[in-house]
């Protein structure tokens, strides 16, 4: 007797998550729903600039927005002052990633009609407190991350220290990889924060290599050009204390602008992976095959 066996790169059922027609799919969706993800990714981003560019006298006793989450000093002795701030934030983030994943979800499905702003922002009180949950939970690990990565800086030799960063690096984005899908588990299928924690590494983690794959290609660009961008300010003869701040200004514009455009086409590569990935079906094994015996 003779069993078919299925290869172990073809994931469940033999299905195989396309890495280049995935983002290409992304491309379509990005396309499609372009300007709706880039006005909410855009609505964090105004806000700091404003901030930044009105004089506003209370804004320099204010500690950062972003304390437990973008900052990586530590404001002890104005925590009580900056925690509405940041849980604000934290809100205001929450929400606009609910809008975005509706809108996604949406055009990855092939809908007709496009889904009205205003209704994708319409989002249930337990959804949203989820995804307050969701955002708690991957600030609290890039403050952790932060305080190793810092630990390592000061206290190891260079060539271990590089190690470390690699190695936190990697277990970072394999991590954030397996639960990709969280979004998606919670505002389209709405699910709890443990099950959605749940089915997203069940689901991702047959075709882990794959959306790993998908995640470098898509976001590994944007990295080495912001990179390269910061590196390239602070190298150039424009810095000193008597030139005028219009390059500054015109860098950070410029980043900010490919950091909305990153961040939506993102979003939409994470809704064709959720779209892939539920096509995968788990088939009940093919039956045993008898092999025929000729005569010798």
């Amino acid at each position: 007797m003779r069993r078919v066996k299925e290869s172990k790169n073809e994931g469940v059922g033999g299905y195989r998550l396309p890495v280049f027609g995935t983002v290409r799919h992304a491309w379509e969706i990005f396309k499609r729903e372009w300007w709706r993800l880039m006005l909410l990714a855009a609505i964090p981003e105004g806000i700091l600039w404003l901030v930044a560019v009105l004089p506003i006298p209370a804004y320099p006793k204010i500690p950062s927005f972003l304390l437990l989450f973008h900052s990586t000093e530590v404001f002890a002795k104005r925590f009580l002052v900056a925690l509405p701030f940041d849980l604000l934030w934290v809100l205001l983030y929450s929400w606009l990633d609910c809008g975005k994943t509706r809108i996604v979800r949406g055009a990855a499905t092939g809908m007709k009609r496009k889904l009205k702003l205003r209704k994708a922002l319409k989002v249930p009180r337990k959804v949203l407190g989820r995804m307050i949950l969701v955002r708690i939970a991957v600030g609290t690990t890039q403050r952790i991350v932060s305080a190793l990565k810092s630990f390592a800086w000061f206290s190891f030799a260079v060539p271990l220290r590089l190690f470390l960063n690699a190695g936190l690096f990697l277990v970072t984005l394999s991590l954030g990889t397996l639960l990709i899908l969280m979004p998606f588990k919670i505002v389209v299928e709405k699910r709890g924060f443990f099950e959605s924690i749940r089915q997203s590494y069940k689901r991702v983690e047959p075709y882990f290599w794959r959306v790993f794959a998908i995640v470098l290609l898509v976001g590994l660009p944007y990295v080495v050009f912001v990179e390269a961008c910061y590196v390239l300010r602070w190298n150039l003869p424009l810095q000193s204390e008597t030139s005028l701040p219009l390059f500054d200004y015109l860098l950070d514009a410029l980043l900010s602008l490919l950091e909305i455009a990153c961040f939506s086409f993102g979003w939409a590569t994470l809704g064709a992976i959720y779209t892939g990935l539920r096509r995968s079906r788990p088939r009940r094994s093919k039956p045993e095959v008898p092999v025929s015996k000729t005569a010798p």
